[in-house]
């Protein structure tokens, strides 16, 4: 886990954001997620 917060503070890891959504549709993002067009990470937001 170290590794892994220091490649991303360090910019050598960069994760591929899809698209962000509600926090109140984290249902919707389990089913955008297995979509075969999904691209990048859902990131759930507050």
């Amino acid at each position: 886990m170290a590794d892994i917060v220091a490649g991303l503070a360090a910019g050598v890891l960069r994760p591929i954001v899809g698209r962000e959504m509600p926090l109140a549709e984290a249902a919707a993002a389990h089913v955008a997620v297995l979509e075969p067009d999904a691209y990048g990470k859902i990131v759930l937001v507050p």
